[in-house]
């Protein structure tokens, strides 16, 4: 029986019980099971008024049936495609389930992928970033492009980033050095510097512990590593020296060594700023560190 049914019924047992009989539920129960109706039923009405003055039903508990109208579709649609939110987070905006959200999503063949990780520019970067890319590549068309970099590794595989999981049978039972992911406050690590050309080829790293001056990549990083290199793999005139922008890479010693041995290096000023994902380096040392990791 539909519930529009039943407030009908019960209007006409409470119209019967408080108008005709004076409130006597004998005479009220005796009345209606004349007419089908079961003694419960017509109990509950007369108890429901005495309890609450009124036949009407109490509100469910709980969140309130929804319905895929045109207009919650377009809005979950729009929600969909136009922010990062969540299927949890529109259907809570929209107050509707995340079920619903998610048959609209499956519905439209609307997919989910994670955010690519890029730059973000500020000012004019982007525009500069364009203009001398654009610039090394036409260079880099009759010349080897040799790329270095710096970074920062830590000494402890533990406390490389990256998610970790384990698998258990009973939760209790794993072992603590599985469940946990420990981390130091203050880890040791290392400096390692290192260049590598458009071939894929790599030279000897350079490894430390704390920061390195310009003297010290003068001595240990260009003229121990940077040149053998270029030596081994190339020739100096056909060799084209692209670094970061870090400040001892352009230090007045570092210059004036790249300039005695005829080292061609992308100028300070025509240098692009913010385009890790121009330097094929800053790729390998995410390999590295991840395989160095999982150790």
């Amino acid at each position: 029986m539909k519930v529009s049914e039943r407030q009908v019924i019960a209007k006409r047992v409470l119209h019967f019980y408080s108008e005709i009989c004076n409130k006597s539920k004998v005479e009220t129960v005796n009345h209606f099971l004349k007419e089908g109706l079961k003694r419960r039923t017509i109990y509950g009405i007369i108890n429901r008024f005495n309890t609450r003055g009124t036949t009407d039903f109490a509100p469910k508990t709980g969140r309130p049936p929804t319905v895929s109208t045109p207009k919650l579709v377009k809005n979950v649609i729009k929600k969909l495609l136009n922010t990062n939110l969540s299927e949890h987070k529109i259907a809570s905006q929209l107050k509707t389930s995340q079920t619903i959200v998610n048959r609209i999503k499956n519905k439209n063949n609307i997919k989910t992928n994670k955010c690519i990780s890029a730059p973000k520019y500020s000012g004019n970067q982007s525009q500069r970033a364009k203009t001398y890319c654009r610039e090394i590549y036409r260079k880099s068309i009759h010349k080897n492009l040799i790329i270095d970099d710096e970074s920062y590794v830590m000494a402890d595989p533990e406390n490389i980033p990256g998610q970790k999981y384990f698998r258990f049978t009973e939760k209790c039972s794993v072992p603590d050095k599985l469940m946990f992911k420990c981390k130091e406050k203050f880890p040791k690590k290392y400096l390692v510097w290192q260049a590598m050309d458009d071939k894929g080829n790599v030279s000897e790293p350079y490894i430390k512990i704390g920061c390195m001056n310009a003297e010290e990549y003068r001595k240990e990083c260009l003229e121990k590593r940077l040149l053998p290199f270029i030596q081994k793999h190339h020739t100096i005139d056909n060799a084209l020296f692209w670094p970061d922008l870090a400040t001892i890479h352009y230090s007045a010693r570092a210059q004036e060594w790249l300039k005695d041995n005829r080292i061609e290096c992308i100028a300070k000023e025509r240098n692009p700023p913010n385009v890790p994902h121009a330097r094929p380096i800053e790729r390998f040392w995410s390999i590295c560190k991840r395989r160095y990791g999982q150790r």
